[in-house]
Parts: C-alpha cells; structure tokens; sequence
C-alpha cells in the first residue's frame, strides 16, 4: 500500500488527503477514505460573474493575459487540470475498494505513470478494462497517455468514451480537437473543439440566454467549416488551444462571458466560439463598445466610420451588421436599415440560427408592420420551429395587413389558412383560432353584402362554438335579410331560449329590435307579444297583439286574427268588451 502512497503523493503532492494518509500508514493506523478530495488543490473553483467589477475588465488584453505571478495561478490549462482531476480519482479508488483487484492494477499503473513508464503504464490499465472496468477518469486518463505516444488512434477511441461521461465531456472534446488538430485533420478538430466550447460556455448563462446559445452551438461547426477556408480554420484552432493553454483559462472564461453580455442586445447571444473565431476578437468587441459610446453621444458619422472598418476586417460578425442597421436608423435611413436587417436575417437562418433570424424579422417588422414578406418569412420560421401558436398570431395580424391594404380577397385566403393551421393544434388550442378568423371572414362578407358568404362563415362558427349568443343574432339578422324565415325562426327561438335563462330582457330588446327592421313580419310581431306578456308588460302586450290583427285582417287571414283577437281578450284589458264584440262580428260568438 506504501507503495500506492507514494506514488499518489508524487501526483498529488499537495493534496491534504494524502499527507493525512501517510501519516496514517506510518503510524500504523486505518485509513480513513473521506480523507481524500474528489478535486484536486491545484484546480482553482470556477469563478462566479459576479466576482468581477467593470474596472477588471477594461482592457481587453487582459482576457489573454491578465499580468499574474505565475506562481499564484492555478497550475497548467484545461487539459492538465483535468488530467490531475482523473489521476486524483484513480488515486483515491485504494481508499474506496482496496479489495477490488483492478484497485491493486491502477495504483501499479499510477504508479508507473509517475515514473515515466507510460507504456507499461497503459498496458496495466488496458488490463483493468479487460477485466471490466468502467471508470471514465481511467479512460480519460489512457486518452492522453497514448495521445503523448503519438498513438492516435487508440487516444481518439478512449477520449470519445471518456467524453460521453458529462465530467469529462469539456476536457475529453478538448483533447480529442487536439488529438485530430494534430493528425491535420481540422474539420474533425473544429467539431470536437465546438463541442468543448459548448459544454463549457454553457455554463455561464442561464434563462433565455442559454437556449440562444444552445442553438447558436447546434449548428456551429457545419456553418463555420462550410465555408472551406483553411486559413480560418487554422487561426481558430490555434485560437481555442492559446487560450485554453492558460492556467486561468476558467477565469478568462467568464470574463469573455460578462464583456460579451455587456455589448450584446437582450434579443442575442454570442459565443465564446464566436469571440475565439477569429484573431480579430477585440477589434468586434472594441468596436461594438466604441460606437455605443459615440451613438450615446450622437456623433453618428463617427460611429458610422468605425463600424465600417471593422465590418471591413471582420464581415461575417453579424453583430457589427447590426450595429451599422442601428446607425442607419439614427440617421432617419429606414430603408437602408431595413436592407440590412434583411441581410442580417437571411445569415442566421443560412447558419441554422431560426431565433436569431426570428428576433431580427421583429426589429424590422416594428420599422414597417405593414410589410407582409418579411411577414411570411416570420410565419415559416415559427411554422419550422413548431410555435404554431406564435405562427398563428402572425397569420392573423397578416391577414390585417392585407385587409388594410385593400387586398381583401388575399386577406380572405389568409384566414382561411390560420383555421388550416389551427386545424393541426386540435380543441381546445386550436379552437380560439379558427373563432377569431370565420368572425373576420364574416365581417368582410357582411361589409360587403355577401349575406350568403357570411352566412355560411357564421354556421361553420357555430358549430364550434354553439352558446355564442353575439354570433347567433347576427346569423338570425343574416336570414331575415335574406328571407330564409324558417331557418331565421329556428335561430331566433334558440336565441331566445339561452335570453330567457339568463337575461330575458335581452329577449325582449332582440324582438323590439327586429320588428323594427321586419314590420310585416307577423311571426316576429306574435313572439314579441308574447315576450311583453311574459314580462307582465300588459299594456303594450294588447297593443302589439292588436296592431298584428289588424294586419292578418287586412291580409284575410281570418282563423289567425281570430287568435290574436282571443288572445287579447285573454288578457282582459280595459275595453275588453269591444275585442268580443269584434271577435263576434269576425268569427260569430265564441264565448
């Protein structure tokens, strides 16, 4: 066991762990496992945003080299630090298993790592996965090893295992981008550094922030490398590897993060991939800082003169295109600004980047709302993403836009397809969607006086949503004026029967309502009697009634007069006497 110690010491040398262990062997006492640290006391914890004032980060250089003592920074960059995190893992499996056999084939292998003897070292830990061992810190651990003995092909094949174990998926993609850098093969690096870059970047947003990122990442390494430049590829590569050399690299990193959200609009999210691309790193940062200052102070043509140069030396940073849209709208040139939004919109969906494409849409449709293309194009990125409802919001404020350009029948189309789109939501969120668009298509059709069409937008409304009692009385009006009485009649008696439960004089303001338009209407005059009736309205009951007999009478409707006439007597009114007398002089004494 002494043995194992000694060689866990040399590896750790400063690991409080270790030193209690070996003054436990030499004193002839247990060892105590919870003596020994998961993490390694050279590898300094991550730093919160927060530890950092705006003063530190002034200067840019200070993010590559910050003026240290090196004797005070943490000891070697990513790589080395996780290295000394694996080796601290296998170390401490004689204090967790020491029964274990591949327990007694680790520490051999330790062991003989730390004496140099790397390839007898990778033999013993070949050994323990033979016999079924299964510790990510051993694979991580072998990946380098053959890495430094130029087998790269058995380092690649033990990293991509490591790297599928999410405590070494940073490092592990790190290694492997290092491993493929140095077989020339680049595209492969590029991939499995983004891959690094990713795990660790994500670490430092949260909210709204880590989905943009999320996606920015998803697609990175595909849209960088298509554009086949070697040079590039070159310069980024050495880029990532320099600055995750450094010893404060964790540092450095949320460094990078605090600057880059302090320049960034809340609608975006940049990269650390972004911010390592290229070489010309502080020229974008220094630049988009630079032009806010001079915007704030209104010198426009300065900040118009600086964006420019830096679009020159870095075209495809999007974020510099921005700034120049923001410029061209200070300068009331709305147009030009909204070119360049276009611009700016078609790369990020050309990167695979829909919501960054989609927060720029919105900027330009906040320019010009009435711009039905760039609207289109919203509506297909939504419809991609699967936001049916956003989609769906955007199809009805469309299909405004065309109603207010006097396209009326494009509006009528767009209606049409939101209740198609609606259709694949399913009830109940797809059913406030198709309501909103028949009501409009109604509306258009009643502006219009296609009492048909709109009908028939109205029925179909109906049926989805049956107790709508505003749409049942104009699809009541919608028959009348269309002399369709019995299916007016039908709705109406519907209408009536939801009034009478809940608000009967509604009822009752309905009938006034349609006698008024409809006078000769003798079954609406019949149901407004009776609804003064059932509203102990007497007086006006007998007047309604006989002013309907006098009517029937007129039009010889004998047997239907001698109902209203007996239905006033019913009643008896003051003068009822003179309705019997008349009842007997039409139909002879009844009484």
């Amino acid at each position: 066991v002494n043995k194992y110690i000694d060689a866990a010491r040399e590896l750790l040398p400063r690991d409080p762990g270790v030193q209690s262990a070996i003054e436990a062997a030499n004193t002839g006492q247990a060892i105590d496992p919870n003596w020994i640290s998961d993490t390694p006391p050279e590898t300094e914890p991550v730093i919160a945003v927060g530890d950092f004032s705006d003063e530190e980060l002034d200067d840019l250089d200070e993010l590559f080299n910050l003026g240290e003592d090196d004797s005070q920074q943490p000891v070697g960059g990513l790589l080395k630090s996780a290295r000394q995190e694996a080796l601290a893992k296998l170390a401490n499996l004689i204090f967790e298993d020491d029964d274990n056999p591949n327990t007694m084939l680790i520490m051999q292998a330790v062991d003989l790592q730390s004496r140099g003897e790397l390839q007898e070292a990778a033999n013993l830990y070949h050994q323990v996965i033979d016999q079924g061992g299964d510790y990510p810190a051993l694979f991580f651990n072998l990946g380098l090893l053959y890495r430094e003995q130029g087998q790269l092909s058995e380092a690649a094949a033990n990293l991509k295992i490591a790297a599928a174990d999410q405590r070494y998926t940073a490092s592990a993609n790190f290694a492997l981008g290092d491993t493929y850098a140095a077989t020339n093969n680049l595209q492969e690096a590029v991939h499995y550094f983004v891959e690094a870059l990713a795990a660790i970047d994500l670490q430092t947003v949260s909210g709204h922030r880590s989905y943009d990122l999320a996606q920015t990442y998803e697609n990175y390494a595909d849209v960088f490398l298509a554009h086949n430049d070697a040079e590039k590829i070159r310069l980024f590569i050495a880029s990532v590897q320099n600055f995750f050399a450094a010893p404060d690299w964790e540092k450095k990193v949320y460094e990078a993060r605090i600057r880059m959200n302090s320049l960034a609009d809340e609608d975006s999210t940049m990269s650390l991939a972004e911010f390592l691309e290229t070489p010309e790193t502080e020229v974008m940062v220094t630049t988009l800082a630079v032009t806010s200052e001079y915007l704030r102070q209104n010198f426009i043509m300065t900040a118009s003169e600086e964006c420019l140069r830096a679009i020159q030396k870095v075209p495809s940073f999007l974020p510099l295109h921005a700034r120049m849209a923001d410029i061209l709208l200070k300068q009331d040139r709305t147009d030009d600004a909204i070119t360049k939004y276009l611009y700016i919109a078609k790369v990020y969906q050309m990167r695979k980047q829909p919501d960054q494409a989609i927060n720029t849409y919105l900027k330009i449709l906040k320019l010009a709302p009435m711009d039905v293309t760039v609207r289109l194009k919203l509506i297909d990125l939504y419809t991609t993403l699967g936001d049916i409802q956003e989609a769906l919001n955007q199809y009805l404020v469309l299909a405004n836009s065309y109603y207010q350009l006097a396209r009326v029948d494009r509006a009528i189309e767009t209606y049409n397809e939101t209740i198609q789109l609606a259709e694949s939501l399913g009830d109940p969120e797809g059913r406030r969607w198709k309501v909103e668009a028949l009501q409009r298509i109604a509306d258009i059709y009643n502006q219009r006086f296609d009492w048909s069409r709109a009908t028939a937008a109205l029925e179909q409304l109906q049926q989805i949503e049956p107790g709508d009692e505003a749409m049942k009385r104009q699809l009541v009006e919608l028959y009348y004026k269309q002399n369709r009485t019995a299916e007016a009649a039908r709705a109406l008696d519907e209408l009536l029967a939801m009034y009478q439960r809940q608000k009967p004089v509604a009822a009752l303001e309905l009938l006034q309502d349609l006698v008024s338009f409809y006078p000769d209407d003798m079954e609406l005059r019949q149901r407004l009697a009776v609804a003064y009736v059932q509203n102990n309205m007497i007086n006006e009951a007998v007047a309604e009634y006989d002013s309907l007999g006098e009517k029937q009478l007129e039009m010889g409707l004998r047997d239907q007069a001698i109902q209203t006439i007996q239905a006033i007597i019913n009643l008896q009114p003051q003068g009822v006497e003179g309705y019997r007398r008349l009842l007997g002089q039409i139909g002879g004494d009844l009484m």
